[in-house]
């Protein structure tokens, strides 16, 4: 591709993905300042304008009916119950939760904005969250005691009843039905939840199960959670709607999880009529054993788009898709994916895609791809699918399979005639196929990645790996270039 091309090609990749797209950085991660605030006599630290609510169950005067303020600092002492403190929160407040001898479990009953569970009903406000925390240097334990039996009458950990403004940090939940933390999925939308350094695992549901299940909800935060043996999804963000009006879900990131043993680790999703799943970005993840590691879709003839998805720095592995893109059945097109420095590794099939347009592939490792490194299918409705770069990448073999535009009446290789099975043929096949603006993998290489040991998943790069000097910006490719460790660090 000529140095012109290439240039507008990255102006445009600015444009569409924003600045910044590939910094990590999000203003108001955190929520809240803390200041000192009276507490009867003492004084305590909360959030802007909010106080501290203990909870602590194997307190000797713990009571649901205190205040929640410590004795010693002039309260009534902590409460025994999180359903308890949520009573009592206003924006600002932390609720901080102390470790107990058993496991914490509590739930309201189920009703129609979703499933039985710890149900929080207030908010905070822009500024001023409400925090629901486990005791700095502990991790409390919620256990539902749930299974999959139960599913009939479910019961999730956390349910955001129609709130914004709220941080969950720094718990394990386990043993719940349908998610561990879910927000309503009719009648209302929310905005500015965080969670973070969850342990989120044994999520049961007849279908569509997910340890944090995000609808409606705008510019959220999840980050460095440990999720696993769900039964649907890890990360579920879909749009439901209204019942009066489209609800589009904007600015959502999705960073250093580490999510294994799903269906789904991450699953951007359209099921209402209309809506947009806008300015998604999903970095320095780690997702393993899988049927599809991140997948985009919405449902068919529908009119839910994606636009403007940046899946970037991630590890994707052991499982059977890395990302797929189902958009194929809508009657709107989607565009606007950004896939960079990624590790594909131990995989069936790295890309399958469908429906999507303005594709900016670059910067990735492709190593052990059993079946094919890209598989790209004939769109259902009236859409297209199209790449704006696919270049500077690292395979780790020149035989494979590029299967394009392919149709159930023609899967793969040799079946489908615009399939290539080595890595000369593949870079001709894009440019005949027109999926293509301008040349594929020009710059991209054939070499061993020398990863420092993948039988026990540690895709950081040898000194002598080839994957050195190679990304369109002179330096490393895939997921450790920028870097930063990709997955979950418990703290």
């Amino acid at each position: 591709m000529a140095n012109h091309a290439l240039l507008r090609v990255f102006a445009l990749l600015a444009l569409l993905l924003g600045s910044g797209w590939l910094s990590g950085c999000k203003e108001g991660a955190s929520g809240g300042e803390e200041r000192i605030v009276s507490g009867g006599s003492g004084s305590q630290t909360g959030g802007a304008a909010g106080v501290v609510l203990l909870v602590d169950r194997d307190s000797p005067v713990a009571s649901d009916a205190n205040n929640g303020v410590p004795v010693a600092q002039g309260g009534q002492g902590p409460l025994r119950s999180i359903r308890a403190a949520l009573a009592l929160a206003r924006p600002g407040d932390h609720i901080r939760i102390r470790a107990s001898l058993t496991p914490y479990q509590e739930a309201d009953p189920a009703d129609a904005f979703g499933p039985g569970g710890i149900r929080m009903r207030q908010g905070g406000l822009a500024g001023s969250p409400i925090v629901i925390e486990g005791f700095p240097g502990e991790r409390p334990v919620l256990d539902q005691q749930r299974s999959a039996l139960d599913v009939g009458a479910p019961v999730a950990g956390f349910v955001l009843e129609c709130v914004s403004h709220v941080t969950i940090r720094r718990l394990e939940i386990r043993n719940v039905n349908e998610a561990g933390v879910t927000t309503s999925l009719i009648g209302c939308a929310s905005s500015d939840i965080t969670l973070e350094d969850l342990h989120i695992h044994q999520v049961h549901a007849a279908s569509q199960a997910a340890g944090i299940r995000l609808a409606d909800t705008s510019n959220a935060i999840v980050r460095n959670n440990l999720i696993h043996d769900v039964v649907s999804h890890g990360i579920d963000a879909l749009s439901v709607g209204q019942l009066t009006q489209q609800v589009d879900s904007v600015g959502n990131l999705i960073e250093n999880n580490t999510i294994r043993n799903v269906e789904v680790g991450v699953h951007l999703r359209g099921e209402g009529a209309g809506e947009t799943l806008r300015d998604t970005t999903i970095q320095y993840n780690r997702v393993s054993v899988a049927d599809s590691a991140i997948r985009l879709s919405t449902q068919a003839a529908s009119e839910t788009r994606l636009l403007n998805t940046t899946i970037h720095a991630n590890v994707l592995a052991a499982s059977n898709v890395a990302v797929e893109v189902d958009m194929g059945g809508a009657l709107v097109q989607s565009s606007g994916l950004g896939l960079s420095s990624n590790t594909y590794a131990a995989l069936d099939v790295a890309l399958k895609l469908a429906g999507i347009s303005e594709v900016a592939l670059f910067n990735s490792i492709f190593a052990d791809i059993a079946d094919a490194f890209l598989i790209t299918l004939v769109p259902g409705g009236p859409v297209v699918n199209g790449f704006v770069l696919y270049d500077f990448n690292l395979y780790d073999r020149n035989n494979g399979a590029w299967s394009l535009n392919e149709s159930p009446l023609t899967p793969g290789c040799p079946a489908n005639p615009a399939c290539a099975t080595s890595f000369d043929d593949w870079r001709v096949a894009a440019v005949v196929s027109g999926e293509v603006d301008g040349d594929a993998d020009l710059a991209s290489r054939v070499g061993e990645p020398l990863f420092i040991d993948p039988a026990v998943a540690d895709y950081r790069l040898q000194p002598g790996s080839p994957a050195h000097g190679i990304a369109s910006h002179g330096g490393e490719v895939g997921a450790h270039g920028d870097g930063i460790e990709p997955g979950a660090t418990p703290k």
